[in-house]
C-alpha cells in the first residue's frame, strides 16, 4: 500500500508522466504538476482527491503553483470549488466505505461468497514485485481497451508502483489478476485492478478485493475510497462490498491568462465529447484518474 504523500508515489508519477510532486506548506495537500502541451497543470492531491472544502486549499496551492510556473489548477473533492467557473466543474459518481473499521466481509453477500471461495480456490495471492510489472501492465491495458478507453499509465509507472502497492493473483504460477492500493492519511485508496477474462470463473477480482479491504482494515485505516466509477457496472460492484455512492466534483481554475485558455478549451472539449456520444466514462477518465 503506497503512501500518496510519500516519495515512492512521487517516483511513480515521475517515471510514468514526467510529473513533479510538490509539498504545499501549511495544509495536508500536495500539488502534482503535469505537462500537457504548452500547459502546466497543477493537480491538487492527485490521485486521492481532497476531503472537505477545496476553497481552504486554494491560497496555499496557488502560491506553490505560481512559483512552479503552473497555468491552471485542478481540484477533486466532494463539492465544487467556489472560485471556479460553473462551466469548469464536472460531477461524477464515486464510491467509498465510510467506516472501514466497522466493515466485515461476512456482512455482505459478496463478502460471504468470496470467503467461501477463498477456502477452495486454486488461485494464490502474494505481494507484487517489480518483475510482475509487465504482466500487470498488460492486464491493465487489455482491460482499459475492452472498456473503450485509452491506457494512460505506462510500464515504467507500474515497474515503480508494483512492489509498493500491488497484490497479484496467480494460477499455475502465472499472473492472472492484480490490485494496486494506496493510502492518504487514514484513508485507503483503490488505484488499479484487472484480471484475465479467461480466469473469470475463478473470481480473481473478488479474492483480490477481499484481500485489499482486509489489509487496509488491519492497518487501522478508517475509510476506503474506491475512487470514481464512471461505468455503472463497476459502481454496482463496489457497492456490493458495502461501498456508499456519493457525488465527486472536479473543478478547474486558471491562475493566469494561459491557464484560463486551457480551462475554457478543456470545458469545450469535454462537452463536445459528451454531445458526440463519448459518454461519461471518457470524461471521468480525463478529469481525474483511471482505476481500471
Amino acid at each position: 500500500m503506497i503512501d500518496v504523500d510519500g516519495t515512492q508515489w512521487a517516483d511513480c508519477l515521475a517515471a510514468g508522466f514526467g510529473a513533479r510532486v510538490l509539498a504545499v506548506d501549511g495544509v495536508d495537500a500536495t500539488l502534482t504538476v503535469f505537462q500537457k502541451g504548452p500547459w502546466r497543470i497543477g493537480f491538487v492531491d492527485f490521485v486521492s482527491g481532497s476531503e472537505g472544502d477545496p476553497a481552504s486549499l486554494l491560497a496555499p496551492t496557488r502560491t506553490v503553483a505560481r512559483a512552479a510556473g503552473v497555468h491552471a489548477l485542478r481540484f477533486v473533492a466532494n463539492r465544487p470549488l467556489a472560485d471556479s467557473a460553473r462551466y469548469a466543474r464536472y460531477r461524477q459518481p464515486a464510491c467509498r466505505l465510510p467506516d472501514l473499521q466497522g466493515w466485515r466481509a461476512e456482512a455482505t453477500d459478496k463478502g460471504r461468497r468470496t470467503l467461501n471461495r477463498r477456502r477452495r480456490t486454486p488461485l494464490k495471492l502474494r505481494q507484487a514485485t517489480r518483475e510482475d510489472a509487465p504482466a500487470m501492465h498488460s492486464l491493465y491495458v487489455d482491460t482499459v481497451i475492452r472498456q473503450g478507453g485509452a491506457p494512460r499509465y505506462s510500464l515504467a509507472y507500474f515497474e515503480v508502483l508494483a512492489p509498493h502497492a500491488g497484490t497479484v493473483a496467480l494460477l499455475d504460477e502465472q499472473v492472472v489478476g492484480f490490485v494496486c492500493t494506496g493510502r492518504k492519511g487514514e484513508r485507503g485508496l483503490y488505484l488499479h485492478g484487472a484480471h484475465a477474462p479467461a480466469v473469470r470463473a475463478h473470481h480473481p477480482s473478488d479474492l483480490l478485493y477481499l484481500a485489499m479491504l482486509e489489509a487496509a482494515r488491519s492497518r487501522g485505516l478508517r475509510a476506503f475510497d474506491f475512487l470514481a466509477s464512471p461505468q455503472p457496472g463497476l459502481l454496482h460492484y463496489k457497492e456490493a462490498w458495502g461501498g456508499v455512492q456519493f457525488t465527486e466534483w472536479t473543478s478547474d481554475l486558471g491562475i493566469n491568462a494561459l491557464g484560463s485558455v486551457f480551462v475554457m478549451a478543456y470545458a469545450a472539449h469535454y462537452r463536445w465529447r459528451r454531445r458526440d456520444g463519448a459518454a461519461q466514462a471518457e470524461g471521468a477518465r480525463a478529469t481525474r484518474r483511471t482505476s481500471a
